[in-house]
């Protein structure tokens, strides 16, 4: 149980940071001066844990870095220390990359809904999945955290 508290905290702080940072938290919004003032050791790092990462785009945050980048097809925001450690990481991808056992899940809870897309949250050692469903009238966010799932977010559709 507290290792779901700690996803839902650490996805709703990324969710957070991702939709509504406030500009303290960013020291530059510029790409160019962001990797400029990483370390090489963090580029460096950064290069070795993603290889084939690519349209990389930096922002310095307080802590150490944000960077936003394409994988395989797949949309990756991703939060280094000034090091280069990996704190937390999102993914955004489309019903066809997500594993097998998630999409059962969300297939059998609601048959009669679409997916849309997911969100793949890593952090403190923990994945959640946030995948967005939605039916004729309505679209719901559901959260999937280690076999799991609840309704994180739901909305009806207007007439």
């Amino acid at each position: 149980m507290a290792g779901l508290f700690l996803v839902v905290f650490v996805t709703a702080t990324v969710n957070a940071q991702e939709a509504n940072v406030s500009q303290k938290e960013f020291e530059s919004t510029s790409d160019y001066a962001a990797k400029t003032t990483a370390n090489d050791r963090a580029i460096i790092k950064f290069g070795k844990t993603f290889p084939n990462a690519s349209s990389e785009s930096w922002t310095k945050t307080r802590n150490g870095f944000a960077v936003r980048f394409t994988s395989n097809s797949i949309d990756h925001l991703v939060f280094l220390t000034k090091r280069g450690n990996v704190i937390a990481s999102m993914k955004h991808y489309t019903e066809k990359e997500l594993s097998s056992d998630v999409r059962e899940i969300i297939r059998y809870g609601y048959p009669a809904y679409s997916i849309k897309f997911v969100k793949e949250v890593h952090a403190a050692n923990a994945i959640a999945y946030l995948v967005t469903i939605e039916d004729a009238t309505s679209w719901k966010i559901i959260r999937v955290v280690n076999g799991e799932s609840d309704v994180y977010q739901e909305f009806t559709k207007a007439k």
